[in-house]
């Protein structure tokens, strides 16, 4: 088996193509690279048995041919800085996607949005099939109910204000009066 490789590896070097030699011997282009790039795991080297870097290197050097250098890892360039957060609620959130599936076989997706602060799980929303127009409507409505909640609750508070001075007569449209009644509205608010 080792006589083959080292035949089509030598082919290869000679200046065959790849496509060709795969053709001629029965691989695919894939398993073929594989071997020569020197990653391991190449299926017709050695029948069902994986094979490691080191088996290819080892038949390389036997027969003199040039073994190819894996790329090493490219590395971050510069130094990693921390996100800078607020520390309060809403500040950031955290978005993911849990997949799981039932004791039947049929599989289910969970989104999950999550406060980095306060580690409080703010939505998890589980379905078989989760679009991505559905996931942007539901993260719509959750802003909408957490962000804006201080707004709510000022713009119901000048609502109360309204209220309060429709009761009022036009007798009592004094500046303390009004004030009173702010300060009233701000005590039931």
């Amino acid at each position: 088996m080792e006589e083959q490789i080292i035949a089509v590896l030598r082919e290869h070097e000679a200046g065959a193509k790849t496509a060709d030699l795969a053709r001629k011997h029965g691989i695919s282009e894939a398993t073929f690279s594989g071997a020569d790039s020197a990653i391991g795991g190449c299926s017709f080297c050695c029948g069902s048995k994986p094979s490691g870097i080191n088996r290819i290197y080892r038949l390389y050097r036997e027969e003199g041919l040039a073994v190819r250098n894996r790329r090493a890892r490219r590395k971050a360039v510069g130094t990693r800085t921390p996100i800078l957060v607020e520390a309060k609620v809403n500040a950031r959130w955290s978005l993911d996607f849990i997949h799981d599936q039932l004791a039947c076989g049929r599989r289910f997706r969970i989104f999950n949005v999550v406060d980095d602060i306060m580690r409080e799980c703010l939505m998890a929303m589980a379905d078989t099939s989760i679009s991505g127009f559905r996931i942007a409507r539901e993260l719509t409505a959750l802003i909408s109910k957490r962000i804006y909640k201080l707004r709510w609750r000022i713009e119901s508070a000048f609502n109360r204000l309204k209220d309060f001075r429709r009761i009022a007569t036009r007798y009592d449209r004094l500046a303390r009066n009004y004030l009173a009644s702010v300060c009233l509205a701000a005590a039931l608010v």
